[in-house]
């Protein structure tokens, strides 16, 4: 075999090589193929105790093995965080999951607010705007996603729009816009009776004289948040996961995370 035809071959390998060390970011040149909007409730309908179990539920998900690996070896994929209660607030704007690092700097943000309770967002702890919350989402997904391929929210939370009758229309059309964009909505609604062995005083916004009915029509309605969540909330192609407990709020956050990052759409 001549020299030439062995420089070849080294310089080959060489590359095949440097191409499976590279990260998945790294192949596509930063370019997104995939964006999420991660937008969590922050409501008067939580007290301390349930923001911070749902913060550190977030940090826990994107520090998951899997939901790691996936960033970096499946799916190049660009992260955007929401908090939401009266008003919503762009807590990171998009940012490419290009390495450890950066996904460590992600977690860290909702690691540094459990910790410091530095959670207020402007009128944030008033009632839960779950409408204006989701349109928020969606208009910033697609005015600011760069991304070539799917584009998906994760949203999060413990009840119902405080004004949910006078924006129920309104919430419909959004999800059926959000399905005929390609926006796909994940829901993870979170069961909060099932978290602390105290029952915590809350505030649901399902008790909001706005509410028309009150909360008998609410619960007639949709039994369970979990119910209202699936109905009104995710688009068709999207997937529900429900929180039941504190660990089970990591583990469905975790489940839909990991599908999120590696396209895997059911």
């Amino acid at each position: 075999m001549s020299t030439k035809i062995k420089a070849f071959i080294f310089l080959g390998l060489l590359l095949t090589h440097s191409i499976g060390q590279a990260t998945v970011c790294e192949r596509s040149r930063g370019r997104a193929e995939s964006s999420v909007v991660l937008s969590m409730d922050l409501s008067g309908s939580m007290n301390t105790q349930e923001r911070s179990v749902q913060l550190q539920g977030y940090a826990n998900s994107l520090r998951n093995p899997e939901v790691v690996n996936n960033l970096l070896e499946c799916t190049c994929t660009e992260i955007a965080v929401i908090f939401w209660g009266s008003v919503p607030r762009i807590e990171s704007t998009f940012k490419v999951m290009e390495t450890r690092e950066d996904i460590e700097n992600l977690a860290n943000i909702f690691t540094q607010m459990a910790r410091d309770n530095s959670y207020g967002v402007g009128n944030v702890g008033e009632t839960t705007e779950l409408y204006s919350a989701l349109n928020f989402s969606s208009e910033y997904i697609h005015e600011n996603s760069t991304a070539m391929g799917q584009q998906s929210i994760l949203i999060s939370g413990d009840g119902y729009d405080s004004r949910l009758y006078p924006n129920l229309e309104n919430l419909r059309s959004l999800r059926q816009n959000n399905y005929d964009t390609g926006v796909q909505v994940y829901g993870v609604p979170i069961n909060l009776n099932n978290f602390f062995d105290v029952e915590q005083p809350r505030s649901s916004g399902i008790f909001s004289p706005l509410n028309q009915g009150g909360v008998n029509q609410t619960a007639m309605d949709y039994p369970e948040v979990s119910d209202f969540y699936e109905q009104e909330v995710i688009t068709p192609d999207g997937f529900l996961s429900i929180a039941e407990d504190s660990q089970g709020l990591e583990n469905a956050l975790t489940e839909v995370l990991t599908r999120l990052t590696c396209n895997i759409i059911m």
